[in-house]
């Protein structure tokens, strides 16, 4: 869409010329930013953490599940530069990298309450809840900025970890922004005169640099007050400097209550922006959009993306970061060491120097007196015997300078101060050298602290890597052609444990105490029916009724039973079968008898209930395609068969799901996540291949 750029900006003179092209911005104002955050916080308040992806070395991918119907978002956190919701296609890594990994255990299923900018600076933080748990994610926008997870304060993890002249950002560090600068808002007209009247700077840098605005803040505040960007700070009035507080006072205003994101176009190329129209743009081509996130997914270009299946390489992790780092402190202490040693030699060879040339010295000391001209003491070290030393007169002539060899035949700069004894003069050294071997002592004492440091850091470092190989390797032995990624996209369902009976109806169940209660309170309804195990610690079950079925058939209800069974507590118990029921939804109740209570997740079931019995714990498991993805369906085998185009038996047995979700992931081409996902609680035996669709019908024939 094109706009005039005119509209507030018509009654000024001050405008966008025709001139040479305007060079294009590439960062972000303090004012982008507060638009931003504040557009952010109203779009994403309350949106629950999905995923967290590192694409780059400060390039961080989070998505989120949005309320208000948005549904699943892409946030784009790309530290030093900016921050945005952005619609482009992204490939992520396969593998993810320790920090992803990290944050996705603090932000993971987390709410994210709010989004803020720091102060008026370009620092933006993301705060998120999980139960009593509260996190951080800081996204720093100034040049070489960190992304960071905070927790208390701390650091827990960072994206790249930074070390900066006045604040490091490093795991387990306390977190420190920026040294703040001025706000522009709070200045007022009397501290803009303040801050930029004697910065020797032409009006609009003085208004970006010393009040913290910004350079294009800072023009169009200019712009707006009449006044030419180029204008001597020194010369302008009181009025005039009133004039621009009230047209800083009227962009943020206009930010704050009517946001018009713009760009401004030059023969069909984006090359400024602002979160509102520009007065300085005078009557230039401008293009609107409906958001700051829109306007910046379409001014700037997508970070960079890792293929697909490689890590992130720019990201070491937190234990390599800590190992460099006390290599670092080690190079340098042992650095102080050499210097120590040899502050120590020279030292104690200059006083065996002076000793060794005793007569000459005591010689010259007699001779020589304070103030004596650089001829005279150069005439009195030769009469000494010191000819041969290139003399050189200190201290205002108070002292001389000589060269001295020590018994091994080392030359050595020796100061001679006139008027002292040839022990005093040797002395001199001697202390030299004892307070340096004090420094020494404290020295090597630090550094075999670091060295112990080291070692245990280098332990935490070489366990961190075998874990990193062996996930790696697990990785890629759960990968391949074989094996496709996870799906993009889910069904409603498939929060729930689910099945498709051999009848054709959903069976959806309860994964936990939450989801039980979900499951019937949204998706129970008058014609479907409910199923349970007689087993504490089973889900609830809700088979829901086809469109145009007139009653739930009897294998479907027979095979929600079983579900019921295989995804209790049963399983793992060492029982070979169990006993279910179901009944219709006007039995099930949230209210308790009198004196009673219910805890969440359960239900009080009234009336007969129809008991189906001898439910064997025996499953299958297998693969299907829904919507274009590769799906897992686990339940009843009868069930599994006719729907999976693979499938295999499992029973209770020793082996853990995750090792279970990798033997079988290349043969029914399902992503071992997905896998683990649907198989029952406990451990599993895996019993042989199910016969499937075509295989299954040939069976049944030669039976």
């Amino acid at each position: 869409m094109a706009a005039a750029g005119g509209g507030r900006g018509q009654g000024f003179s001050i405008g966008r010329a025709r001139g040479p092209p305007m060079k294009r911005r590439e960062s972000l104002s303090a004012l982008d930013v507060f638009a931003l955050a504040r557009e952010l916080n109203a779009s994403l308040k309350g949106a629950f953490v999905d995923k967290v992806h590192q694409l780059g070395a400060d390039d961080v991918l989070v998505k989120l599940n949005a309320r208000g119907g948005a549904g699943r978002v892409n946030l784009l956190v790309l530290g030093g530069r900016r921050v945005h919701l952005t619609t482009r296609p992204l490939t992520v890594p396969q593998r993810p990298s320790a920090f992803a990994m990290a944050a996705r255990k603090r932000l993971g299923n987390s709410t994210l309450e709010s989004v803020e900018q720091v102060r008026f600076d370009r620092i933006v933080t993301f705060r998120f809840r999980r139960g009593d748990e509260h996190f951080e994610l800081v996204a720093e926008m100034l040049p070489d900025g960190a992304v960071a997870v905070v927790e208390g304060g701390t650091i827990a993890v960072v994206a790249k970890p930074k070390t900066f002249k006045d604040r490091n950002v490093l795991p387990k560090q306390r977190y420190a922004g920026p040294a703040p600068g001025p706000d522009p808002r709070e200045l007022g007209a009397e501290g803009l005169s303040k801050a930029c009247k004697n910065s020797g700077l032409d009006l609009s840098r003085a208004l970006a640099t010393r009040a913290g605005m910004g350079p294009g803040l800072a023009g169009e505040v200019a712009a707006r007050a009449g006044l030419p960007a180029k204008a001597d700070p020194a010369v302008l009035s009181a009025a005039q400097w009133a004039q621009v507080a009230r047209a800083l006072s009227e962009v943020v205003e206009e930010t704050l209550r009517s946001p018009v994101p713009v760009a401004l176009q030059e023969a069909g190329a984006l090359v400024d922006f602002a979160p509102v129209l520009q007065v300085r743009w005078g009557k230039a081509e401008t293009r609107a959009f409906p958001s700051m996130s829109d306007l910046f997914d379409a001014y700037f270009e997508g970070p960079p993306t890792a293929a697909r299946g490689s890590a992130t390489p720019a990201a070491p992790s937190a234990e390599q970061e800590e190992v460099a780092r006390i290599e670092r402190i080690r190079a340098q202490q042992r650095a102080v060491v050499e210097e120590l040693e040899a502050e120590i030699t020279a030292a104690q060879g200059a006083a065996e120097a002076v000793y060794s040339n005793f007569p000459q010295v005591e010689m010259f000391l007699r001779l020589a007196k304070p103030g004596g001209s650089a001829n005279q003491l150069a005439g009195l070290v030769t009469r000494a015997g010191l000819e041969a030393t290139a003399p050189e007169v200190a201290d205002g002539g108070r002292a001389v300078r000589v060269d001295l060899k020590s018994p091994d035949g080392t030359p050595h700069r020796i100061e001679i101060a006139i008027g002292a004894t040839v022990h005093e003069v040797a002395q001199s050294y001697y202390r030299v050298s004892t307070r340096a071997k004090e420094r020494l002592k404290g020295a090597l004492a630090a550094l075999e602290e670091t060295e112990s440091t080291l070692s245990v850091a280098g332990r935490k470092r070489a366990r961190a890597e075998r874990v990193e190989k062996a996930r790696a390797k697990d990785a890629a032995e759960s990968s391949g052609p074989l094996v496709p990624p996870p799906p993009k996209k889910r069904e409603w369902f498939e929060k729930f444990r689910w099945l498709r009976s051999s009848e054709g109806n959903l069976i959806v169940a309860g994964r936990d105490a939450g989801t039980n209660d979900l499951v019937v309170k949204k998706h129970l309804q008058a014609n479907d029916r409910y199923a349970h195990a007689d087993v504490h610690g089973a889900p609830s079950v809700v088979i829901k009724r086809k469109e145009g079925e007139a009653e739930v058939g009897e294998t479907t209800l027979r095979e929600a039973c079983a579900l019921a069974a295989i995804m209790s507590r049963a399983w793992s118990s060492g029982a070979a079968e169990a006993s279910s029921f179901w009944v219709t939804p006007e039995q099930v109740s949230k209210t308790p008898e009198s004196g009673e209570s219910l805890g969440r997740g359960a239900f009080v079931i009234r009336g007969r209930r129809n008991t189906v019995r001898h439910v064997a714990l025996k499953a299958a498991i297998g693969g299907l395609t829904v919507n274009g993805e590769r799906k897992a369906m686990c339940g009843p085998a009868e069930a599994v068969a006719l729907h999976c185009d693979a499938a295999f038996l499992i029973a209770p047995g020793r082996t853990k799901t995750t090792d279970i979700a990798k033997q079988l992931a290349p043969k029914i081409r399902v992503h071992p996540d997905e896998i683990a996902r649907a198989l029952p609680p406990g451990t599993i035996e895996l019993l042989g291949p199910l016969a499937v669709g075509a295989e299954q019908v040939r069976a049944a024939e030669e039976e």
